[in-house]
């Protein structure tokens, strides 16, 4: 039986066509991964996504639930990835302490997945948020301290 993707996955794989595949759960997170590399930005066809469920966010400070976010990119080797994180309530208290200028964390939280289901653009209010969040130079496809593979070659 295959999980069940949180509501802006689900829209952003059967409306839109990106592809999406599930993970394993790592400490209670549900992992799945997208497929953003027709950006051309620095996310690949495995941008990693976790999603924090309502529950976890009510037992946990806001700063506790960073620290296991950051247990989990740790564990699964995502510490140069850009992480997109879906949370099924208010990001704000969460955006407040992932402040740092080497963010790769891209906190989404239920009204702005809300706002990206809704909108007439939704990979561009998708992108919008990710941008606002990650440093512009994170996110330029542009690297110039290793050679250049995969998707990031055009």
């Amino acid at each position: 039986m295959e999980k069940e993707y949180p509501r802006l996955l689900d829209f952003l794989s059967e409306r839109l066509d990106y592809r999406i595949q599930s993970g394993r759960s790592v400490l209670g997170y549900d992992l799945y991964v997208i497929d953003l590399s027709s950006w051309k930005l620095r996310l690949s066809e495995r941008t990693p996504v976790v999603h924090v469920k309502h529950a976890d966010l009510v037992e946990c400070s806001p700063r506790q639930v960073l620290q296991s976010l950051e247990d989990v990119i740790r564990e699964r080797g995502w510490q140069r990835r850009i992480v997109l994180v879906l949370l099924d309530g208010n990001s704000q208290p969460l955006i407040q302490y992932a402040r740092s200028p080497l963010q790769t964390l891209t906190i989404i939280g239920a009204e702005e997945q809300e706002r990206i289901v809704r909108s007439r653009r939704p990979s561009g209010e998708l992108l919008d948020l990710i941008s606002a969040q990650v440093p512009i130079s994170i996110l330029a496809p542009y690297n110039t301290t290793s050679p250049v593979i995969g998707s990031c070659f055009f």
